[in-house]
């Protein structure tokens, strides 16, 4: 690996710290990491959600990482909060679970209409 001095990354980015060889790479980071603000300048940085359903863009690492944890990993029913999308998934399953006859649900809108249907409540 060859080391580069400060000298061989004459185009930086005046926004963050990065540094590039060539106009068109500064460009490039430019325009995937850096997006317009109100005034019309760019300056925020982009970041988007890596929920693929989601894909939401927000304004920075810090807004990102609070979206991630408020919407992907709080539960909706018991606002418990989980490590991760797969735990929060298992998780899920047991507000939609029927504990008297073992029936596992994807909705708690269809437990919900399965009880009253079958077990005369909610």
């Amino acid at each position: 690996l060859a080391v580069m001095s400060i000298q061989d990354i004459p185009f930086k980015c005046s926004l963050c710290p990065a540094g590039y060889k060539t106009a068109s790479q500064l460009t490039k980071h430019m325009n995937s990491k850096h997006i317009e603000g109100e005034s019309g300048k760019a300056g925020e940085c982009k970041e988007m959600c890596g929920d693929v359903q989601c894909g939401k863009v927000l304004s920075s690492a810090k807004t990102l990482a609070k979206h991630v944890k408020t919407v992907h990993r709080i539960c909706s029913v018991c606002s418990d909060l989980f490590k991760s999308h797969n735990e929060k998934a298992k998780h899920m399953l047991t507000h939609t679970f029927c504990f008297l006859c073992d029936k596992n649900f994807l909705f708690e809108s269809k437990l919900k209409r399965h009880n009253m249907q079958k077990h005369g409540h909610l």
